[in-house]
């Protein structure tokens, strides 16, 4: 995990590293299990939370990164797909992403907002 994020410079413009991706994406699902409007996606949705983190982990493997231009001109989305050499590799930094999020969510989930939002949620499944 951590030989990924040793391999970017701290000038680097690819933002952000592999550990921020994990940490950024559970805070979308975390997000996402408090948007009303998303009623699926809630603390009690395990089998559709472990899917969207798998996806979201992918996402930050397989390279879906932010770049900026440092003249100005603008930004660019890139998709950086790996070679088949590389796929091993991937495989296990995809694991690791899936692990960090997880491990983040567990945290995020303790969070007052949080257990509140929990609470709502399973007194409208017990209801």
């Amino acid at each position: 995990m951590f030989d990924s994020v040793a391999t970017l410079a701290p000038t680097s413009s690819t933002v952000p590293t592999s550990v921020g991706v994990a940490i950024v994406s559970a805070y979308v699902l975390d997000y996402a299990k408090r948007f009303e409007k998303l009623p699926q996606v809630t603390y009690y949705s395990n089998k559709l939370n472990s899917w969207l983190r798998l996806a979201l982990a992918g996402i930050g493997t397989f390279g879906v990164s932010y770049v900026w231009s440092a003249v100005g001109t603008g930004h660019q989305l890139i998709l950086n797909i790996p070679a088949w050499s590389v796929l091993g590799s991937g495989l296990w930094h995809w694991a690791i992403q899936y692990g960090t999020q997880h491990f983040s969510e567990i945290i995020l989930a303790q969070r007052p907002v949080a257990k509140q939002a929990a609470q709502e949620q399973a007194a409208k499944v017990g209801a």
